[in-house]
């Protein structure tokens, strides 16, 4: 469990605090992708209270700028080289892409808070913050890209985050900033940012991303965890090429020439041998899992040549990173598969705290530690963790120039090899997961707890089995080795290739066929190999079950359609009823079935016991038996009767009879009786005269009564009496006279046109009257009349008087008694009085009809129109006069007057002839006078930030500024600034501290041309140098020291910065913990906190929300709650927690995380 600590840690903090492409894809390329940290031209320091923890490359061009680090898990480029100038040029290709797409999005300057961004190109015009939450969404395209443009300085409030969901890589986002970067403490960033300012993060920060500061910035981190981006083809890591460890990999302590020391509080899983040189004391059979080797023997001189091999395979693997400082190995330092180098000549290795080993998903990745130059040793209850796959076997230790010493409480894990030197595990309470190998050395062990990594791995375990009495089954395990063996068991019996039983010795046990006395919950397999330990499988159970059978069943019948009850038995296990005699999904299951039928059905059973059935169905008859209902018609006579089943039936009706069928259902007989009468019907018939009337065969043309009998349609006679009457037919003239237009209606018929028509009608008896009418047709006239006379005068005609215009009909009567009509069409002409308005000016004259008018007045002149009628001209006529007016105007030089059209820049007077409102001429007479204008330079100087005040104007930019003023005359007077802004330095101050007393302080700050410096500090201390150097500083040196850089008459703000001088005891604070009850890490220890008895804790949850509280913290807190209500106990739940941390002795509070584990 406590193997994962950092990689939980590392993944809590970027994961709980936290499919749209555009353009082209940005892309790092190689040389830059690998920096993690790199800036153009400026310092790179780790400012810390604790290590940062980086996994990548760090760089700057600027040589010697990297300070204050720890080991990092990458190369430290600390000036010009070629690697950090192709990344330089990378990054120079990067910005042009970014450049090269457009923003599409406008971002808000308040960052966070919740906001959601989809994929794309964002542009933030000023300065930008982000607070809490920012969430990039890349709507499950994990190829989605952001981008943010922010066009001013970026800061980060403490606790922000960015998040990432649906997909989104923290290697597609590019955060693109013109100013400055500031983070507050405890922020987690994502994402590639590329800054032109300087870089200041605060304590805990974290970053899955790289930061870069182009062309020039310092970037300062304080305890940062930062790490390369997860995804986009990032490298798959698998470390160098795995030695063979051959014989060794049965041995878990071997020196090929020293003495092995133990006692019998060590313990060791694995073979302990020497090849010589040395006795064998301590341990014994009893004590080692495996084999206690006699000095000598041929495993151990084989072993002894196998180490050598092991080693020279080793030294010749050239590192590919080298941790430059030994003496602070460990420390919560996280690994990546490859291989290390670790100089002695730089500093004592000494692993402290934890040493987290990341296999990053890989559990073949491969890690290789060479200690050159000096031995390595461990602080107490120091840790090697195994995380994400890391496998102990995997990891070698190879210690040239000196031997390895692992101290109390200590749990070490990988293949130890050292060459020529002692490996002493005489600690109390030290664990080895690994191997302890020496060519030249004796290794020394006391109360050691050593387990070499098993060269044996089950890969795959039994699974539980269910099975039908007759069925064959198999176990399946599988396992990786040398000399791998099976023997299958049950419980603790092996079992052997016996009757039904076979595979006993291989990875495969079978079982055909299977009794129900094979039943059982404990079969497994024990695996050996050719090195201890062996190993068994888990447990795997076989459940047998009996095929039942169907015993009986219950068919059954009704009467109709309806629901029938079906049955059946078994001798086991649950019935299921089909449709089908196979296949099928089952329709019930239960003792009975009730379907509803129609007709006579079959259906099926079956019955399963677990995954045993019967072998076939069953078939279960539903049968339908119909009642019956028959009709039986009958007729008789009226006066005679019917009989049937003994009863006599004499009026008509339906009566019922119910019988029973010969399968018990009723079968009803309905007689439906007629009774048919005797008839005696009159027949009365008429004809015309002429005609006659035929009946039953006989022809009748004379009236009388006639007699025919007839048998009806039921049998019974019809006796019919025809009485025949006979009728006279009539022809009558019907002459009629009519107008032309006119018609004759006659019998429904209409008649318009001279001719004779009959119409045959029938007489009241019948009989035919035939009309014939002799029509006669006369004429009509229609005659127009068109007329015209003018308005105001009458036409008479036929007696009427017309004045309007219109078509008026007089009705006449001919000579034969027909209209005779007269259209008039009246047309009335107009007689017209026309207004003629007309304006002349003075002096002229209006010419109409022949007459002259110049005087205004009314004149009328009578015309005739075109219809003959009078036409009135009545002439209005108006004189206007004419107009002159003087226009004085004056304007200033430059300036011009414009009128009527016409641009006057001179001194003069102009004529301009206009037409007044009624038309007539209006001269203006324009006397211009022109006023001179004045231009004067006001050239200015201001800093940065200032500003300068003109005419009521403030200017803050550099610039030409026209100011522009009034003369007595009122003309321009332009005042012309000329604001040259000077730059305000930007002091950066940096220290190498905390120092300890003694040492010096460094007080440094990049170089300014032209620049002055002035630092001031406390002690009263001052300096005008660049880079001062506080000789053997004491704690009165300690305090806020300020630097104030002027240039160019301006002065920058103070950087200020603080000064610690410790008295250096050992001080540290540790990632995580895991208070478990196991004595190991189950308390929340910080080194040294007892030197710093005024200090105080708080440690909140990542809600905010108080769980611990300490002063003086002494080292107590065991991951329970002080604080609220905890479901379940105090017990804290697994996650990250933040602490804020006062020592009480005036240095900086201390912010982190630390996650708690169980």
């Amino acid at each position: 469990m406590k193997s994962k600590l950092l990689l939980i840690v590392t993944a809590v903090t970027l994961l709980y605090f936290p499919k749209v492409n555009f353009g082209q894809v940005i892309s790092l390329g190689a040389d830059a992708s690998k920096f993690v940290i790199f800036t153009s031209a400026g310092l790179v320091d780790d400012n810390t209270t604790d290590l940062s923890h980086i996994t990548g490359d760090v760089g700057t061009l600027t040589a010697g700028s990297i300070t204050d680090f720890g080991n990092v898990d990458g190369t430290m480029h600390p000036g010009a080289d070629a690697a950090t100038a192709a990344c330089v040029l990378a990054l120079n290709a990067t910005i042009a892409q970014i450049n090269a797409n457009p923003a599409t999005l406008t971002g808000p300057l308040s960052l966070g808070s919740g906001a959601t961004f989809t994929p794309g190109i964002y542009s933030i015009p000023g300065d930008a913050t982000l607070t809490l939450d920012l969430i990039l969404d890349a709507q499950g395209n994990p190829d989605a890209e952001f981008i943010i443009k922010i066009a001013g300085t970026f800061g980060a409030n403490s606790l922000s985050k960015v998040k990432l969901i649906n997909g989104a890589q923290a290697c597609h986002v590019f955060w693109k900033i013109d100013g400055a970067v500031t983070m507050a403490s405890l922020v987690t960033m994502r994402g590639n940012i590329i800054t032109g300012g300087a870089v200041v993060m605060g304590s805990g920060d974290s970053l899955e991303g790289r930061i870069f500061s182009t062309p020039a910035g310092a970037i300062t981190i304080d305890g940062l965890t930062a790490f390369m981006p997860i995804g986009c083809n990032s490298p798959y890591l698998t470390g160098p090429r795995k030695p063979d460890l051959l014989s060794l990999a049965c041995y878990a302590i071997f020196s090929g020439a020293g003495a092995l020391n133990g006692n019998l509080s060590s313990t060791s899983i694995g073979d302990v041998g020497n090849a010589g040189g040395g006795s064998v004391t301590g341990w014994t059979a009893g004590n080692v899992t495996g084999i206690l080797h006699p000095t000598g023997d041929p495993s151990t001189m084989l072993a002894a040549t196998d180490l050598s091999t092991l080693y020279d395979t080793l030294n010749a693997m050239v590192p590919d990173i080298e941790l430059l400082y030994p003496a602070l190995f460990g420390r919560n330092l996280v690994l990546t598969p490859h291989t290390y180098l670790l100089d002695a000549a730089k500093g004592t290795p000494t692993l402290t705290d934890s040493l987290y080993l990341n296999a990053q998903g890989n559990p073949n990745a491969v890690f290789v530690i060479k200690v050159v130059g000096g031995a390595l040793v461990t602080s107490t209850n120091a840790r090697v963790k195994l995380i994400n796959g890391a496998q102990s076997k995997n990891v070698f230790w190879l210690v040239k120039g000196g031997g390895v010493s692992i101290l109390d409480g200590s749990i070490f894990r990988g293949n130890i090899i050292v060459p020529v030197g002692a490996i002493t595990l005489l600690s109390t309470g030290v664990v080895l997961d690994g191997r302890a190998l020496t060519i030249t050395g004796a290794i020394t062990t006391a109360g050691l707890t050593a387990a070499m990594p098993s060269s044996m791995s089950i890969t795959s375990q039994p699974a539980n089995q269910i099975a039908c009495v007759g069925d064959s089954i198999s176990f399946l395990a599988n396992a990786t080795g040398s000399g791998i063996t099976y023997q299958w068991r049950k419980g603790s019996v092996n079992l052997s290739n016996i009757g039904n039983i076979s595979g006993v010795n291989s990875d495969t046990l079978t079982i055909n066929p299977v009794n129900l006395s094979d039943a059982a919950s404990d079969y497994n397999v024990l695996i050996t190999s050719s090195c201890s330990p062996n190993d068994s499988s888990t447990y795997a159970s076989l459940t047998v079950n009996a095929i039942p059978t169907i015993t009986g069943t219950t068919p059954n019948s009704i009467c109709g359609s309806g629901t029938v009850t079906l049955g059946a038995t078994a001798s086991a296990g649950i019935i299921n009823w089909y449709s089908n005699p196979t296949g099928g999904l089952s329709l019930v299951t239960g003792i009975t079935y009730a379907p509803i039928i129609l007709v006579t059905d079959t259906f099926y059973v079956d019955a399963t016991l677990g995954n045993c059935t019967t072998a076939s169905r069953t078939a279960v008859i539903a049968k339908v038996n119909f009642n019956l209902t028959t009709n039986n018609p009958q007729t008789i006579c009226n006066g005679n009767s019917y009989v049937f089943n003994g009863h006599t039936y004499t009026i008509a009706d339906n009566y019922n009879d119910t019988l029973t069928t010969i399968n018990g259902c009723d079968s009803v007989i309905v007689t439906q009786l007629t009774v048919n009468p005797a008839y005696l019907t009159n027949n009365p018939q008429t004809i015309c005269s002429g005609n006659s009337y035929v009946f039953n065969g006989h022809t009748y043309t004379i009236a009388n009564n006639y007699n025919d009998t007839l048998t009806a349609i039921n049998g019974c006679d019809s006796v019919i009496v025809t009485q025949l009457t006979v009728n006279p037919a009539y022809l009558t003239n019907n002459p009629q006279t009519i107008c032309s237009g006119n018609s004759y209606v006659f019998n429904g018929h209409t008649y318009t046109i001279a001719n004779n028509y009959n119409d045959t009608l029938t007489t009241i008896d019948g009989c035919d009257s035939v009309i014939v009418t002799q029509l006669t047709v006369n004429p009509a006239y229609l005659t127009n009349n068109p007329q015209t006379i003018c308005s105001g005068n009458s036409y008479v005609f036929n007696g009427h008087t017309y004045t309007i215009a219109n078509n008026y009909n007089d009705t006449l009567t001919t000579i034969n008694g027909c209209d005779s009509v007269i259209v008039t069409q009246l047309t009335v002409n107009p007689a017209y009085l026309t207004n003629n308005p007309q304006t002349i000016c003075s002096g002229n004259s209006y010419v109409f009809n022949g007459h002259t008018y110049t005087i205004a007045n009314n004149y009328n002149d009578t015309l005739t129109a075109i219809n003959g009628c009078d036409s009135i001209i009545v002439t209005q006529l108006s004189v206007n006069p004419a107009y002159t007016t003087n226009n004085p105007q004056t304007i200033c030089s430059g300036n011009s007057y414009v009128f009527n059209g016409h641009n006057y820049t001179i001194a003069a007077n102009y004529n301009d002839t206009l037409t007044s409102i009624n038309g007539c001429d209006s001269i203006i007479v324009t006397q211009l006078t022109v006023n001179p204008v004045y231009s004067t330079n006001n050239p200015q100087t201001i800093c940065e930030g200032d500003s300068y005040v003109f005419n009521g104007h403030t200017y803050t930019l550099a610039g030409n500024f026209n100011d522009t003023l009034s003369t007595v005359n009122s003309c321009d007077s332009i005042i012309v600034t000329q604001l040259t802004v000077n730059q305000i330095p930007v002091a950066a101050a940096n220290s190498n501290s905390p120092v300890c007393e003694g040492s010096s302080i460094n007080l440094t700050t990049p170089t300014l041309l032209g620049g002055t410096y002035l630092w001031i500090g406390s002690n009263e201390y001052s300096s005008t140098e660049q880079n001062p150097v506080i000789l053997s500083a004491s704690t009165a040196d300690a305090g806020t020291y300020s630097l104030v850089v002027s240039a160019n008459g301006c002065s920058s703000a103070p950087s200020t910065i603080t000064i610690l001088v410790k008295n250096c005891v050992e001080f540290h604070i540790p990632e995580g913990f895991s208070p478990n009850a196991d004595a190991i890490n189950d308390l929340f220890v910080i080194r040294g906190i007892e030197n710093y008895p005024a200090n105080t804790i708080v440690i909140f949850n990542r809600w905010g929300n108080k769980v611990f509280e300490a002063s003086p913290y002494q080292n107590t807190w065991d991951g329970k709650s002080m604080f609220g209500l905890i479901v379940g106990g105090d017990e804290l739940p697994i996650g990250t927690y933040f602490y804020i941390l006062d020592l009480g002795d005036g240095s900086k509070v201390i912010k982190g995380t630390i996650y708690l584990n169980r």
